[in-house]
């Protein structure tokens, strides 16, 4: 009796310990077992990743443009390879998909969920602020490093105190170095278009160039109503002057 007990339970704390390694990982992806990813195969995909796009931003704008989504995806096969995980294309490409979805998402309620912290809930008040899914601190950590330059997800400070006269400047386009981390994220989007990189860069120029002139046109206009106050000024100091040598003189 005892040991029939023993073996009908057995499968049952597997089934849970296989759980807790899924909540762990972040994967719930919705794939079978066999595409589980353990956290340390999900880190390697992270820096795989990362590797590659240090290696594209190097190689130029064009090289990037020019490789397609099997070529990236079996690059970052190889790469993991490399480090001991043995995953093919296909499933890379789609782990990192999903990866960068909850990336995004757990990003954006880290900055506007009035100082809630994600990592900190407990399952259930995770999934009442609509989490299906759990990611673990490390990955985020990672993810998070790789994508500081992409704006899009980073949004830079618009206000800049140090500027003269009061005139809030806003910061130009191409402060610290453009991200080569996000390009995965949407890359099923924007395959024909070239990388999520590239397309960030081309955007971050174009609102640059208004930035800057919006900026001119604010730090002219400060100028212009410093100088109408300045005149208005010395008109009302030579007036008074004027004034006081008349009643000398009439004394």
């Amino acid at each position: 009796m005892n040991g029939g007990a023993t073996a009908r339970k057995g499968p049952a704390t597997k089934s849970r310990r296989s759980k807790k390694m899924d909540d762990d990982t972040g994967r719930s992806d919705g794939e079978g077992g066999r595409n589980f990813w353990s956290l340390k195969d999900t880190i390697a995909l992270v820096r795989a990743k990362r590797y590659q796009d240090l290696y594209i931003a190097g190689m130029g704008t064009s090289f990037g443009r020019m490789k397609t989504r099997e070529w990236k995806w079996e690059d970052v096969r190889a790469r993991l390879q490399s480090m001991g995980v043995t995953r093919d294309a296909v499933d890379s490409g789609k782990k990192w998909d999903n990866l960068m979805q909850q990336f995004k998402k757990v990003h954006k309620f880290q900055n506007l969920s009035g100082g809630k912290d994600y990592f900190k809930l407990a399952s259930k008040a995770r999934r009442s602020e609509g989490f299906s899914f759990v990611m673990d601190r490390s990955v985020y950590d990672e993810m998070e490093a790789m994508t500081k330059g992409d704006h899009t997800i980073h949004p830079k400070n618009l206000a800049d105190t140090k500027a003269a006269s009061g005139v809030q400047m806003p910061a130009g386009a191409g402060d610290g170095g453009d991200t080569m981390g996000t390009e995965g994220g949407g890359e099923a989007a924007n395959e024909e278009q070239g990388s999520t990189k590239d397309s960030t860069f081309s955007a971050g120029s174009g609102s640059g160039y208004g930035k800057r002139k919006n900026t001119r046109q604010q730090t002219f206009k400060a100028v212009a109503e410093v100088m109408d106050k300045h005149g208005a000024l010395m008109a009302n100091t030579m007036d008074s002057a004027s004034k006081r040598q008349c009643l000398m003189m009439l004394c």
